[in-house]
């Protein structure tokens, strides 16, 4: 399934870069994680969390939130399990860019949710 993340059209030009910056900290973290760097992870994966929030990347948001909690338990199959999940996540996103001009962008995303 992918997910539909509704994005501020002034942002386009913004967002292939970000996702591709995104890639790129997944193939980090599958080093770090292979080394048992733990903290660096915790970093990157910090980074990918705020990101996708700042963005409105809802559901990569809570995978890079749950990897955070796994990493500080310093579990490395899960975690490896976790960043594939989200690499494949990465290469499913859709992104819908919109003028949500002076709508509130909670009420577009909840309105236009079901419309696609």
């Amino acid at each position: 399934m992918k997910e539909i993340a509704y994005i501020d059209q002034n942002l386009a030009e913004f967002i292939p870069q970000l996702i591709n910056d995104r890639k790129k900290d997944i193939a980090d973290i599958r080093g770090l994680i292979e080394t048992g760097d733990f903290e660096g992870t915790i970093e990157i994966l910090k980074t990918i969390r705020e990101t996708a929030n700042t963005f409105g990347f809802k559901e990569l948001t809570a995978m890079s939130s749950h990897a955070v909690t796994v990493a500080r338990r310093k579990k490395g199959g899960q975690a490896n399990e976790l960043i594939e999940k989200m690499a494949k996540h990465l290469e499913k996103i859709k992104v819908v860019y919109v003028d949500f001009g002076e709508e509130n962008e909670m009420d577009f995303y909840e309105r236009g949710k079901d419309i696609l």
